[in-house]
């Protein structure tokens, strides 16, 4: 996925929402939708990997607080869990970390 699309400006306001409510490893963007008309985002989903105990928790605190003008989904991953499942080549994880774009963090 091309970096230029982690320079939009929608999607730099929810990565850095994140960073700001939460401590984070990495986020990476992925799955995002255009309109056909103007190219325009109409949704993503992000993918958080960050230390956290309640993970439901950590979902519903950062939907409530993120007012973002486009919808996001948001898979949370411990660190554990990304560096267990990036390893396995037919994991959902692993196909995030191949396809998508790291916004921080490592790749």
């Amino acid at each position: 996925m091309s970096n230029n699309l982690c320079e939009s400006k929608e999607i730099r306001f929810i990565c850095e929402e994140i960073k700001r409510i939460f401590t984070v490893e990495s986020i990476t963007i992925f799955g995002v939708k255009h309109k056909e008309n103007d190219n325009s985002i109409t949704d993503l989903d992000v993918c958080v990997v960050a230390n956290t105990d309640d993970k439901n928790a950590w979902i519903k605190k950062a939907y409530l607080e993120i007012d973002s003008e486009i919808p996001f989904d948001l898979f949370l991953y411990t660190p554990q869990e990304w560096e267990t499942l990036t390893r396995q080549s037919e994991s959902f994880a692993s196909r995030i970390s191949r396809k998508g774009c790291v916004y921080f963090g490592k790749a």
